[in-house]
Order: C-alpha cells, then sequence, then structure tokens
C-alpha cells in the first residue's frame, strides 16, 4: 500500500504534459499576432491532434488514479478490518505517551476502548509495573517483550495475566517518529489452566513422594521434611518467586527416583555394599528421568539431579565441583543431609539438632557450600530461640 500512496502522491509524466500545457499556451499568447499568417487549417488541425491526445493522457492518468485509490481504499478497509478481528488488543502511543489509536480487542483484554488521547504513562496500573519501563525503552527504540504479566486493567480494574510486546514504530511518511505500538495477548484462562494442571502434576509426584517414603522405612515423612528445611533457608535467602515454587517441586520430588531401588537395599539394616552403593547412586538420574517429559520442569530436574553433588567434586552423579552444580541442588542437599542426621534410620536411632548443625558445619567447604550452611544454621537457630 505503501507504493501506491507514493504513487498516487507523486505523477511525473503528468507534471511533465502540464508543463508542456502550460508552455503550448504561452507560444500561443506570444506569436498569437503571427497565428494568421500560418495555414489556419493546419493549425488547428495540429491543434485538434494535439488536445485529443494530450486529454487520452490526462484521462488515462486519471483513470488509473481512480482506481489506484479504489486499492488503496480496499486495502484500508481490509487493514481496519483485520485489526478489529484479530483476538491480540493492539495500541498505538505517541512518543509522550498518548494513546493514538486501540483496536477492538482491547476492550475484550482490557475492558474499554475509550482511553484515545488518554496518556498510558500516567495510568498507575502501568506506573507500577514492568510496562512503564517497558514502553520507555520502546520509545528509544528497543523492542521489549514482557511475558506472564499480571496487569490490572486501568478502566475496568480486572486483573489479566497478559504476554506484551512493544515496539518502536518508525515511519517518516506517516509522521510518527519514535511512536510505539502494544501487541498485548490475553493468556489468563491459559495460565489458569497451566497453572491446573501444573497442580495436577505436583499432586501426583507427591503421592509418589509420599509411596516412596513409606518404602524406605526410616521416616515415613522424609520428602516432607526435606521440604519444610528448604523452605526454612529460602526464607532467609535472596530468592525470587519462581524459584522458590521450583525449589518446593525439586524438595517434594527429589526422591522420587528411588522407585527404580530395590526395597531390600532402601531398607537393608547394615552397611551397603559397593554394588548395592551404586545401585542407590542411580536414583538421582531415576528422577531426573521421570520427569525430563514435563518441559516446565527443566530446572526442577536439574535441582534434582545434581542434588547429591559435593562441594569439593566427590559426590555424584558427575562429580561436579563448587557453584557447577546448581544452587537449588546445593540447598537440598544441605536439607537432605539435616533430616538423614536427626531421623530414625533403620540401623540406628536419630541424632541431636546440635549434633546435626556440628556435623554441617564441620562439612563447610567440604560437602556443602559455606554460605549456605551458615543461612541454615542461623535460621534454625532464630526458630528454637
Amino acid at each position: 500500500m505503501d507504493n501506491k500512496l507514493l504513487r498516487l502522491k507523486m505523477h511525473p509524466k503528468l507534471n511533465i504534459v502540464v508543463f508542456i500545457n502550460l508552455f503550448v499556451i504561452l507560444l500561443v499568447i506570444i506569436f498569437h499576432s503571427k497565428i494568421e499568417e500560418v495555414d489556419n487549417i493546419l493549425f488547428y488541425l495540429i491543434l485538434i491532434i494535439y488536445v485529443f491526445f494530450n486529454g487520452r493522457y490526462i484521462q488515462k492518468v486519471i483513470l488509473n488514479e481512480a482506481k489506484l485509490m479504489v486499492e488503496v481504499q480496499k486495502e484500508q478497509d481490509m487493514s481496519k478490518l483485520i485489526l478489529s478481528s484479530v483476538p491480540t488488543a493492539i495500541v498505538v502511543l505517541r512518543s509522550d505517551g498518548e494513546i493514538l489509536y486501540v483496536n477492538d480487542s482491547v476492550g475484550t483484554v482490557l475492558g474499554s476502548v475509550k482511553t484515545v488521547g488518554q496518556n498510558i504513562l500516567e495510568f498507575d496500573t502501568v506506573m507500577n509495573s514492568p510496562l512503564f519501563d517497558a514502553i520507555n525503552r520502546a520509545i528509544k527504540g528497543e523492542s521489549v517483550e514482557l511475558r506472564n504479566q499480571n496487569y490490572t486493567s486501568y478502566t475496568s480494574r480486572q486483573l489479566k495475566t497478559l504476554n506484551i510486546l512493544c515496539r518502536p514504530l518508525n515511519d517518516q511518511e506517516l509522521s510518527a517518529k519514535n511512536n510505539v505500538m502494544l501487541f498485548m495477548s490475553d493468556i489468563t484462562y491459559e495460565n489458569y489452566l497451566l497453572n491446573k494442571t501444573e497442580e495436577q502434576f505436583i499432586s501426583m509426584f507427591t503421592s509418589f513422594a509420599k509411596i516412596i517414603d513409606a518404602k524406605d522405612t526410616y521416616t515415613g515423612h522424609h520428602s516432607q521434611n526435606v521440604t519444610k528445611y528448604v523452605q526454612l533457608i529460602l526464607e532467609n535467602y535472596d530468592s525470587d518467586e519462581v524459584f522458590a515454587t521450583n525449589m518446593k517441586i525439586a524438595a517434594t520430588l527429589h526422591d522420587i527416583g528411588k522407585i527404580g531401588i530395590p526395597d531390600y537395599i532402601l531398607n537393608k539394616p547394615g552397611k551397603l555394599t559397593t554394588e548395592e552403593y551404586e545401585k542407590m547412586k542411580e536414583h538421582p538420574v531415576i528422577s531426573w528421568e521421570l520427569l525430563k517429559d514435563i518441559e516446565d520442569y527443566k530446572e526442577v530436574r536439574q535441582i534434582i539431579k545434581y542434588h547429591h553433588e559435593r562441594w569439593d567434586g566427590k559426590g555424584y552423579p558427575d562429580g561436579l565441583v563448587g557453584n557447577e552444580s546448581p544452587i537449588g541442588s546445593q540447598i537440598i542437599a544441605i536439607a537432605d543431609a539435616y533430616d538423614a542426621i536427626v531421623s530414625d534410620r533403620v540401623y540406628r536411632k536419630g541424632r541431636s539438632p546440635e549434633v546435626a548443625i556440628g556435623i554441617l558445619l564441620e562439612e563447610k567447604g567440604r560437602q556443602f557450600n559455606g554460605e549456605l550452611v551458615d543461612v541454615f544454621v542461623q535460621a534454625l537457630k532464630k526458630q528454637h530461640s
């Protein structure tokens, strides 16, 4: 459509024709007195032929221009139809934040289309959200994508979950320098279904974890205890909501791979043989295998797989050293060890929390991340003070 608009604006051939016409008229005026000296019939014949072909050319240009106008109008109508039909909310902003255009879907997604002329950067729901920064970055020429954003509509005050794309809009022909386009997709319902599905997965695997706890008779609540200790660490450690959620899942499911370990090994009252120990060491990888087809659990899988690695690199399955293992794995390793020490086992009684804390402190920099041990110990002391 841009090329057609350009052709409508500029007709160089038509301009030349107009110039020639003006030139001919000027000649007629200048040499009017000498026209009588020319054969009148020949002069008028030439003039008629000139006017005929000149008129035909102008008629052709005008017809082409009319056709172009019709095509442009059709494309504009089609563009309006598409913009009004797409489920994605589209908002065009001026460089100062003033709303220039909204499509019909804005009403569905955000609750109202009566915002043209208002400044989106002055909406309290925008000022207090990541969208404010994203719009300002787009004004400066950067495309910004925001995913799974909880956004409250300025007009309806409805809470929505949105995917938002902020793109700069620069078009000299449309005088749209530093303007911004917002594309907003409402994924509230999809997010609800995803959360419900995730809850079902967690519920299912939590049931599996309880089965594992029941198989391993040294404690019937090991997974619950580890989850509790992990949460205690996180309450005293700088972490975001997503990480905390993944940690809760990983702590609950960290021993799910023991479903593939024979009962006689899990419940053996004495020391495991080398062969039995090697078999027991397979459970983190089995856990990883059980969860590998759940795409959203990629981080959870990694945390579970490496929760038996050691700070000094003498752990399993891969012998990772220090921070080569995920921080989540290091946290679970501490919580797991603490619960194993204070809980009754098949072959011994559980030890006191004081003894368990002493062992954790002794293993700082060897088995465990020393910084995380200090966080956990301080949290335990605060809890019991």
